[in-house]
Protein backbone atom coordinates (compact mmCIF):
# COMPACT_ATOMS: atom_id res chain seq x y z
CA UNK A 1 0.00 0.00 0.00
CA UNK A 2 1.03 3.39 -0.74
CA UNK A 3 1.97 5.50 1.78
CA UNK A 4 0.25 8.80 2.46
CA UNK A 5 3.15 11.38 2.18
CA UNK A 6 6.54 11.22 0.54
CA UNK A 7 9.29 12.51 2.19
CA UNK A 8 12.68 13.38 1.16
CA UNK A 9 15.60 14.01 3.79
CA UNK A 10 19.57 15.30 3.95
CA UNK A 11 21.73 16.32 5.98
CA UNK A 12 25.60 17.63 6.01
CA UNK A 13 28.50 18.77 8.19
CA UNK A 14 29.10 22.32 8.11
CA UNK A 15 32.56 23.60 6.46
CA UNK A 16 33.20 24.25 10.18
CA UNK A 17 32.88 20.91 11.40
CA UNK A 18 34.87 19.57 8.15
CA UNK A 19 37.74 21.57 8.66
CA UNK A 20 37.52 20.32 12.38
CA UNK A 21 37.02 16.64 11.85
CA UNK A 22 33.85 16.86 13.40
CA UNK A 23 31.07 14.94 11.63
CA UNK A 24 27.56 16.11 11.29
CA UNK A 25 25.44 16.65 14.52
CA UNK A 26 22.32 17.03 12.86
CA UNK A 27 20.38 14.02 12.76
CA UNK A 28 16.97 12.69 10.82
CA UNK A 29 15.07 9.31 11.25
CA UNK A 30 12.28 8.30 9.11
CA UNK A 31 9.72 5.43 10.28
CA UNK A 32 6.78 4.23 8.63
CA UNK A 33 5.12 0.94 10.62
CA UNK A 34 1.18 0.28 11.48
CA UNK A 35 0.04 3.13 9.27
CA UNK A 36 1.94 5.64 10.92
CA UNK A 37 4.34 7.92 9.30
CA UNK A 38 7.20 10.00 11.12
CA UNK A 39 10.00 12.44 10.23
CA UNK A 40 12.40 13.25 13.50
CA UNK A 41 14.77 15.98 13.10
CA UNK A 42 17.44 16.59 15.49
CA UNK A 43 20.51 18.84 16.23
CA UNK A 44 23.30 17.98 18.81
CA UNK A 45 24.25 20.94 20.94
CA UNK A 46 27.80 22.26 19.43
CA UNK A 47 29.31 22.54 22.56
CA UNK A 48 29.02 18.83 23.51
CA UNK A 49 31.26 16.23 22.03
CA UNK A 50 30.06 13.92 20.11
CA UNK A 51 26.60 15.03 20.35
CA UNK A 52 25.80 13.07 17.04
CA UNK A 53 24.95 10.06 18.85
CA UNK A 54 22.50 12.36 20.96
CA UNK A 55 20.69 13.50 17.94
CA UNK A 56 20.82 10.20 16.08
CA UNK A 57 19.25 8.26 19.58
CA UNK A 58 16.91 10.97 20.28
CA UNK A 59 15.36 10.83 16.39
CA UNK A 60 15.42 7.30 16.22
CA UNK A 61 13.57 6.48 19.72
CA UNK A 62 10.79 9.31 19.12
CA UNK A 63 10.25 8.15 15.48
CA UNK A 64 9.90 4.40 16.52
CA UNK A 65 7.47 5.12 19.39
CA UNK A 66 5.21 7.27 17.57
CA UNK A 67 5.18 4.79 14.58
CA UNK A 68 4.48 1.69 17.09
CA UNK A 69 1.34 3.50 19.06
CA UNK A 70 0.82 6.57 17.46
CA UNK A 71 -2.74 6.19 18.69
CA UNK A 72 -1.33 7.11 22.39
CA UNK A 73 0.56 9.75 21.39
CA UNK A 74 -2.10 11.51 19.58
CA UNK A 75 -4.82 10.91 22.88
CA UNK A 76 -2.35 12.80 25.28
CA UNK A 77 -3.22 15.97 26.48
CA UNK A 78 -0.25 18.73 26.14
CA UNK A 79 1.23 18.14 29.25
CA UNK A 80 1.19 14.16 29.11
CA UNK A 81 2.97 14.43 26.07
CA UNK A 82 5.55 16.91 26.65
CA UNK A 83 6.46 14.56 30.25
CA UNK A 84 6.48 11.62 27.70
CA UNK A 85 9.32 12.89 24.95
CA UNK A 86 11.24 13.98 27.61
CA UNK A 87 11.07 10.56 29.06
CA UNK A 88 11.57 9.03 26.25
CA UNK A 89 14.32 11.31 25.15
CA UNK A 90 16.41 10.66 28.27
CA UNK A 91 16.41 6.71 28.13
CA UNK A 92 17.85 7.43 24.47
CA UNK A 93 20.51 8.70 25.44
CA UNK A 94 20.75 6.51 28.39
CA UNK A 95 23.11 4.33 26.79
CA UNK A 96 26.13 6.92 26.55
CA UNK A 97 27.51 7.55 30.35
CA UNK A 98 27.10 11.05 30.83
CA UNK A 99 24.89 12.35 28.52
CA UNK A 100 21.94 13.94 28.44
CA UNK A 101 19.48 14.81 25.62
CA UNK A 102 21.09 18.33 24.69
CA UNK A 103 19.67 18.77 21.23
CA UNK A 104 16.41 20.37 19.50
CA UNK A 105 13.73 18.75 18.21
CA UNK A 106 11.84 19.04 14.72
CA UNK A 107 8.92 16.50 14.95
CA UNK A 108 6.58 15.54 12.17
CA UNK A 109 4.44 12.70 12.96
CA UNK A 110 0.64 11.26 11.22
CA UNK A 111 -1.79 8.85 11.49
CA UNK A 112 -4.84 8.50 9.94
CA UNK A 113 -6.24 12.10 9.66
CA UNK A 114 -4.44 12.98 12.20
CA UNK A 115 -0.77 15.23 12.24
CA UNK A 116 1.10 15.87 14.95
CA UNK A 117 4.25 18.85 15.42
CA UNK A 118 6.42 19.28 17.98
CA UNK A 119 9.73 21.74 17.65
CA UNK A 120 12.19 23.25 20.92
CA UNK A 121 14.58 25.30 20.17
CA UNK A 122 16.03 26.94 17.00
CA UNK A 123 15.75 25.28 13.37
CA UNK A 124 12.37 26.60 11.70
CA UNK A 125 9.08 24.77 10.46
CA UNK A 126 7.57 25.82 7.25
CA UNK A 127 4.46 25.17 5.35
CA UNK A 128 4.00 25.23 1.15
CA UNK A 129 1.16 25.28 -0.89
CA UNK A 130 0.03 28.26 -3.25
CA UNK A 131 2.64 29.88 -0.95
CA UNK A 132 5.01 29.78 1.72
CA UNK A 133 4.46 30.11 5.51
CA UNK A 134 5.80 29.98 8.74
CA UNK A 135 4.04 26.77 11.31
CA UNK A 136 6.88 27.04 13.69
CA UNK A 137 9.84 29.92 14.19
CA UNK A 138 13.46 29.47 16.01
CA UNK A 139 13.17 30.02 19.49
CA UNK A 140 16.91 31.25 21.08
CA UNK A 141 18.07 31.96 24.29
CA UNK A 142 19.19 34.69 25.74
CA UNK A 143 22.00 35.50 22.79
CA UNK A 144 21.69 33.95 19.19
CA UNK A 145 23.57 31.57 19.02
CA UNK A 146 21.86 29.68 22.37
CA UNK A 147 18.45 27.93 22.30
CA UNK A 148 16.46 25.50 23.76
CA UNK A 149 17.55 21.24 24.16
CA UNK A 150 15.08 18.60 25.49
CA UNK A 151 17.15 18.27 28.15
CA UNK A 152 16.53 21.89 29.56
CA UNK A 153 14.93 22.68 32.93
CA UNK A 154 12.30 24.18 31.14
CA UNK A 155 11.91 22.49 28.58
CA UNK A 156 7.80 22.10 29.15
CA UNK A 157 7.71 25.45 28.72
CA UNK A 158 9.61 25.64 25.11
CA UNK A 159 8.17 22.73 23.41
CA UNK A 160 5.79 23.60 20.97
CA UNK A 161 2.69 21.51 20.14
CA UNK A 162 0.82 21.70 16.74
CA UNK A 163 -2.33 19.48 16.11
CA UNK A 164 -2.97 20.65 12.96
CA UNK A 165 -2.03 22.61 9.63
CA UNK A 166 -2.90 25.37 7.07
CA UNK A 167 -5.52 23.50 4.83
CA UNK A 168 -4.03 24.92 2.12
CA UNK A 169 -0.57 23.44 2.97
CA UNK A 170 0.52 19.97 1.38
CA UNK A 171 4.26 20.54 1.78
CA UNK A 172 6.22 20.58 5.72
CA UNK A 173 9.60 21.82 5.51
CA UNK A 174 11.67 21.19 8.73
CA UNK A 175 15.46 22.53 8.77
CA UNK A 176 17.75 23.04 11.47
CA UNK A 177 19.62 26.56 11.80
CA UNK A 178 21.99 25.89 9.37
CA UNK A 179 19.34 26.17 6.66
CA UNK A 180 17.30 28.15 8.78
CA UNK A 181 18.94 31.36 8.02
CA UNK A 182 19.15 30.35 4.19
CA UNK A 183 15.47 29.69 3.72
CA UNK A 184 13.68 32.22 5.82
CA UNK A 185 14.11 36.10 6.09
CA UNK A 186 14.27 37.03 9.42
CA UNK A 187 13.65 40.84 8.60
CA UNK A 188 11.02 40.49 5.78
CA UNK A 189 9.50 37.39 7.81
CA UNK A 190 9.18 35.47 4.62
CA UNK A 191 10.66 32.11 3.66
CA UNK A 192 12.90 32.18 0.16
CA UNK A 193 11.80 30.69 -2.98
CA UNK A 194 13.77 27.36 -2.89
CA UNK A 195 10.97 26.59 -0.42
CA UNK A 196 8.42 26.36 -3.39
CA UNK A 197 11.37 24.72 -5.69
CA UNK A 198 11.48 21.65 -3.27
CA UNK A 199 7.59 21.16 -3.27
CA UNK A 200 7.72 21.09 -7.01
CA UNK A 201 10.56 18.80 -6.61
CA UNK A 202 8.54 16.18 -4.44
CA UNK A 203 5.37 16.40 -6.11
CA UNK A 204 6.81 15.74 -9.33
CA UNK A 205 9.73 12.63 -8.41
CA UNK A 206 10.37 10.09 -5.93
CA UNK A 207 11.40 10.26 -2.56
CA UNK A 208 15.20 9.14 -3.34
CA UNK A 209 15.34 11.77 -6.16
CA UNK A 210 14.29 14.48 -3.94
CA UNK A 211 16.76 13.65 -1.31
CA UNK A 212 19.55 13.17 -3.84
CA UNK A 213 18.90 17.04 -5.15
CA UNK A 214 18.24 18.31 -1.52
CA UNK A 215 22.14 16.91 -0.85
CA UNK A 216 23.50 18.44 -3.95
CA UNK A 217 22.01 21.55 -3.33
CA UNK A 218 23.18 21.21 0.73
CA UNK A 219 26.65 20.93 -1.15
CA UNK A 220 27.01 22.86 -4.25
CA UNK A 221 24.68 25.75 -3.34
CA UNK A 222 24.02 26.59 0.68
CA UNK A 223 27.08 25.56 2.14
CA UNK A 224 28.20 29.05 0.77
CA UNK A 225 25.40 30.30 2.85
CA UNK A 226 26.90 28.79 6.19
CA UNK A 227 29.60 26.85 7.88
CA UNK A 228 27.02 25.18 10.06
CA UNK A 229 25.71 22.07 9.95
CA UNK A 230 22.71 21.81 7.43
CA UNK A 231 19.55 19.66 7.81
CA UNK A 232 15.96 18.81 5.92
CA UNK A 233 13.42 17.08 5.99
CA UNK A 234 11.05 17.63 3.13
CA UNK A 235 7.56 16.14 3.61
CA UNK A 236 4.26 16.28 1.10
CA UNK A 237 1.21 14.73 1.69
CA UNK A 238 -0.17 12.97 -1.66
CA UNK A 239 -3.20 14.24 -3.77
CA UNK A 240 -5.71 10.67 -2.89
CA UNK A 241 -9.03 12.53 -3.90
Amino acid sequence: MESRYKIALAYAAGESHELMGIPCQDRICVQRKNGAECAVLADGAGSVENSQYISSAVTQALAEDFCTCADYWLAMNDAQLKAYVRELSTEAVGMYPGMAADCTLLFFGAYEDQVLILHIGDGIILGVGEEAEVISLPEHGAEPNQTYFLSGPEMENHLRIYREIMKNVDTVVMTSDGLERVLYDPVMHIPANAIKIMRQWITENTEDIVSQKLEETIRELFRKYTTDDLSIAVIYKRNTE
